[in-house]
């Protein structure tokens, strides 16, 4: 357990860093997380305490790859049309719901939106 205390005058700002040696890593797999609490308090009102959940990571770009904490990612990804069989471009916010948990159900963790704009509606 690491702490750190400051004292603020007026509106300043304030900026803590604290050296977390060898922390565990956040992936989907092992999302480990720590707990930070912080507290303001002045002399004449109650402290307030804010918990914060937060996990460590580290992603790069290793000969070409994408990386998070190294290990590289492999991408399974489609094109996607915005379309609907009965109400065509206008389509209804649950249709795309489902269709991207359908996607998620079959390991798609990608997707490129194609979407086609005709000149009239930009007003040219």
């Amino acid at each position: 357990m690491a702490s750190s205390k400051t004292t603020v005058q007026g509106n300043e700002k304030a900026q803590f860093s604290i050296l977390v040696r060898a922390p565990n890593k956040w992936t989907a797999e092992t999302p480990y997380l720590y707990t930070v609490e912080m507290t303001l308090s002045t002399s004449t009102s109650t402290p307030h305490t804010v918990h914060q959940n937060i996990g460590f990571r580290r992603v790069e770009l290793i000969g070409g790859l994408i990386c998070v904490n190294g290990t590289a990612l492999q991408f399974h990804g489609v094109n996607r049309h915005d379309h609907h069989p009965r109400f065509g471009r206008a389509v209804p916010v649950d249709f795309v719901r489902r269709d991207l948990l359908l996607m998620k159900e079959h390991n798609i963790n990608a997707f490129k939106l194609c979407i086609s704009v005709e000149n009239d509606s930009l007003g040219q």
